[in-house]
């Protein structure tokens, strides 16, 4: 299974509340904007579920967070 391409990498803050993202941009371009979220549980992070990214539809931005 390859890595996906990351188009975007972050964090977002919001008072007390941290979130890590990463972002897969869509390889088809449609004129509705889709997304995948994947959310994953305690002992992984959002890394693990984002190498399933590649395996998704290719017409939606795919983001996997994780909270802090």
């Amino acid at each position: 299974m390859s890595t996906p391409d990351i188009k975007e990498a972050g964090t977002a803050n919001a008072k007390d509340i941290s979130l890590h993202y990463l972002i897969k941009e869509p390889a088809v371009k449609s004129t509705k904007q889709k997304a995948i979220i994947l959310l994953h549980g305690v002992g992984s992070s959002e890394q693990d579920l984002f190498s399933f990214a590649n395996q998704l539809p290719a017409d939606g931005y795919v983001i996997a967070a994780r909270g802090q």
